[in-house]
């Protein structure tokens, strides 16, 4: 198989780890060490990597190893990042084990807190914040050691795939992928990939192939006419065209978190030849999957049809030829259709959603809103594919809307979305104020009886307390299952939630309550939400201090703010 020159990745997060090392006086980039430097090095490398923590020295180990530059040395890096792949895991796992001892205590009312409880949730956070710091480092070590395999000599790459095969975590897998992902200019690397996109039962492990393709097609400059090229290279296969033929065969992936993130390549590459594939992945995409690929349907042919697979399907049996494609589509119905719930007017367009309620004190205040559809006007004209982002939101369904405590009507509101959600959807609902309370412990589905007993559970909820905006969303996080680092094989169950909220957000210490700064927060969801698979609207009622966090977590998290 033949490429054009591989041109890697950028370093990220490698390369600000590498700046960190002291300079090297005057040694050339490889250099042999001394047979007593060396034994040193081989010996501090053992030590180090068979422990998590201690970064910076292992940062200087393997800017040492790469000076090196020979096989020990890089038998040694490879060692390395199969270590670090598992202390990455091992430090993540403490993080949960932590967050579920401070849930045990942060999910009860405050009024049945032991005082030895509330006293020791400080000195636990404290803790967590430390142990997410140590998974924020290996992660980084992690990150360097894989761009140093990338970067290296070939035969260092086929001792990382070859023991990629055998019976190791799923963390090593993905760590291989994102190797391989920018080296298909090797056979070996190449087959790897493929491999792992295809067979590997680990959503994690494709995910991570799939992105680490995203960045490298990114980084691949094409060369301009007439440069860089010779006649050998000209008759070659470009490393972004055999990197598309991967990621379409990821629009029918069986994670619908790997699809997701196979339809923004497409959408962000232009890539028209996924149009079949994304015509047939409409057929079991769930409601939230069918929007996101309607939308590049609709942005690359010009349509503006809704994300039904028989419309689809009859428009490319027209067209097809225009886009010199012999690829055919399965004419059907989608087996997911989308709901007609909506919450304070904003569609709920999943079948797997959260919704996540402040019930502190202020929430006891009456709405200045009387009416929520006041707020509502239709547009001035017509509205076009172009600016339907802009337009403003349907007006509220015509069921009554009540007025009186923003509490009130927050109840009243999701009792209508509620009713609203087709038997098959998964739901469930967190109250938050100075406690964070769950309804369930795991998704439901949205069977009557289900439904009544969510809407008694509601009718109960009493406003108190303060609002801790960022240990509901850890608890949401968590729910959803993006940081499951102890299943083998984990199922993200939520893609959609709905944060309501009426004020800026605190921290949870009722002795000495503070605003929480919103940047912390926003940190905390982008590293939950790497992958922005999961949407986060936002909803602020009467909003006047906190309203920018609820407009950028909206913006960030693919998800609409709705100001009531």
């Amino acid at each position: 198989m033949l490429l054009h020159r591989h041109r890697p990745v950028p370093l990220l997060l490698a390369l600000s780890l590498l700046l960190l090392l002291p300079p090297l006086v005057s040694r050339d980039a490889h250099a042999r060490l001394e047979a007593k430097q060396w034994r040193q090095v081989g010996e501090d490398a053992q030590k180090l990597f068979a422990k998590p923590g201690k970064r910076e020295a292992k940062t200087d180990v393997i800017a040492l190893l790469v000076q090196d530059g020979e096989k020990r040395s890089w038998r040694l890096l490879v060692e390395a990042l199969v270590q670090e792949a598992a202390h990455w895991v091992t430090t993540q796992k403490a993080v949960r084990e932590k967050e579920l001892q401070i849930d045990e205590v942060q999910s009860k009312p405050m009024a049945k807190r032991y005082p030895e409880e509330q006293r020791n949730l400080g000195k636990w956070k404290e803790e967590l914040a430390t142990l997410e710091q140590g998974a924020r480092d290996e992660q980084a070590t992690l990150e360097g050691v894989t761009q140093v395999v990338a970067e290296g000599p070939e035969p260092l790459r086929k001792n990382l795939f070859n023991r990629a095969k055998g019976p190791v975590d799923w963390s090593v897998r993905a760590a291989a992928a994102r190797v391989a992902a920018v080296r298909l200019d090797e056979k070996q690397a190449f087959g790897f990939l493929t491999r792992v996109l295809s067979t590997d039962k680990d959503p994690r492990v494709r995910m991570s192939a799939l992105e680490a393709l995203r960045e490298a097609t990114v980084a691949e400059e094409k060369p301009e006419d007439g440069e860089g090229k010779n006649d050998e290279e000209e008759e070659a296969p470009d490393f972004v065209d055999v990197a598309e033929g991967l990621i379409l065969g990821r629009l029918a992936d069986r994670d619908w978190g790997v699809q997701l993130l196979a339809v923004r390549i497409v959408a962000a590459r232009r890539m028209t030849s996924a149009l079949p594939h994304l015509i047939n992945a409409l057929t079991n995409a769930s409601p939230r999957l069918a929007e996101a690929i309607g939308e590049v349907l609709c942005e690359f042919t010009g349509e503006n049809f809704d994300p039904y697979v028989d419309v689809w399907a009859k428009w490319w049996e027209d067209h097809h030829e225009e886009y010199r494609s012999k690829e055919r589509v399965k004419a059907g119905k989608n087996k997911r259709p989308p709901s007609d719930a909506h919450f304070y007017g904003l569609p709920m367009k999943s079948d797997r959603i959260l919704f996540i309620i402040d019930t502190s004190s202020s929430m006891k205040l009456p709405t200045k809103n009387l009416n929520p559809a006041e707020k509502w006007k239709p547009p001035a004209g017509p509205v076009t594919p172009d600016d339907k982002d802009d337009a403003p939101p349907p007006p509220p369904p015509p069921e009554e809307i009540l007025s009186g405590p923003k509490i009130d009507v927050a109840k009243h509101e999701l009792k209508k979305a509620i009713q609203k959600l087709p038997p098959s959807s998964m739901f469930n609902i967190i109250a938050f104020n100075t406690a964070v309370l769950r309804w369930r412990d795991t998704m439901q589905k949205a069977d009557e009886k289900t439904k009544k007993d969510a809407l008694k559970w509601v009718r109960a909820l009493e406003p108190k307390g303060i609002t801790y905006i960022d240990g509901a969303l850890r608890l949401g996080f968590r729910m959803a299952g993006l940081a499951s680092f102890d299943k083998a094989y984990p199922e993200v169950n939520i893609d959609t939630m709905v944060l309501l909220s009426d004020g800026a957000p605190t921290s949870d210490d009722v002795s000495d309550v503070k605003l929480m700064d919103k940047e912390i927060i926003l940190q905390h969801v982008r590293e939950w939400n790497r992958h922005r698979r999961i949407v986060i609207h936002c909803i602020g009622v009467d909003m006047q201090a906190g309203i920018e966090l609820l407009q950028i977590l909206a913006l960030e998290n693919g998800g609409k703010y709705v100001d009531r």
